[in-house]
């Protein structure tokens, strides 16, 4: 019977206790290093684009909150937005000559790393500036805004978004691209 000889320790290719040479491990590793590499850049522009992406839906929600808690209180609220600390606020005037009894309902701070900034300069928040330095937006109590609208423009990580406020009490959510506003986030 020919050819049933066995063949030398290490010379079979099948032999389950044989080890990976360096070059092996180099050539893994090389591979893990460029595969890690990318798919972290691709990570950090997606965690970028969902942090704006976030702050444009909190903007857009506390803006939303005040104009429904206007209507269901039948009084007067407003939003506050401070750009010093990245908050916005959502305040019940009570009475609105009386700023010692506003109660604040609601309170949001933006993710870290948004900012408020608009593309090639410019006011990044439009609404009436306040002797405090913070920015607001009135709305009655029939849900329209009676002072301060217009925009609060984000930034995250090169990205911009804004959020317009209509003084029928709407709002709209846009991102810039090519130069130009484009509607959604």
């Amino acid at each position: 019977m020919k050819g049933l000889a066995a063949s030398p320790r290490g010379k079979n290719r099948s032999d389950p206790e044989r080890g990976v040479t360096l070059l092996e491990i180099l050539v893994v590793l090389t591979m893990l290093a460029v595969v890690s590499g990318v798919t972290a850049n691709y990570a950090l522009e997606w965690i970028r684009r969902e942090k704006l992406r976030s702050a444009l839906y909190t903007v857009s929600s506390q803006l939303e909150l005040a104009r429904l808690e206007a209507l269901n209180r039948n009084r007067s609220c407003r939003v506050i937005v401070d750009t010093d600390e990245g908050q916005v606020q959502v305040v019940d005037l009570n009475q609105p000559g009386d700023p010692t009894d506003d109660t604040v309902l609601a309170s949001a701070r933006l993710p870290e790393g948004v900012r408020f900034a608009a593309p090639g300069g410019g006011a990044a928040v439009t609404f009436e500036l306040q002797p405090d330095g913070r920015y607001a937006a009135t709305y009655s109590a029939g849900g329209v805004v009676t002072a301060g609208a217009g925009q609060v423009v984000l930034a995250a990580g090169g990205r911009y978004g804004r959020v317009t406020l209509f003084v029928a009490g709407g709002t709209q959510v846009e991102h810039w691209a090519d130069g130009g506003w484009h509607a959604g986030s």
